[in-house]
């Protein structure tokens, strides 16, 4: 990692195209100003993380999706197939 100083108003370069001023120091928080194309993200580490978190739980939603679905799909071949035994599990005809 890089560490640099910068005072009040100074700013450093990332690449061409980013830069990151220093707006305001107080009670312990620094006001960052970022100037960057509209192409390039600038998020906020926290926020990434949550995002991620919501990703991984909606792809875990999915999944159990998948396998209700399974289920569903195994008592439909059961129940045309005549199989009694996996038919009776999710209701099918006696």
């Amino acid at each position: 990692m890089l560490v640099l100083a910068r005072k009040l108003h100074q700013s450093i370069l990332i690449g061409d195209t980013i830069r990151v001023t220093v707006l305001e120091v107080r009670d312990g928080q620094v006001r960052l100003g970022i100037d960057a194309p509209r192409g390039i993200s600038v998020l906020r580490e926290e926020i990434l993380h949550v995002a991620a978190a919501s990703n991984r739980e909606a792809c875990l939603g999915q999944v159990g999706r998948v396998d209700v679905a399974g289920d569903v799909a195994e008592l439909v071949r059961c129940c045309l197939s005549g199989d009694r035994e996996g038919a009776g599990r999710g209701g099918g005809r006696p």
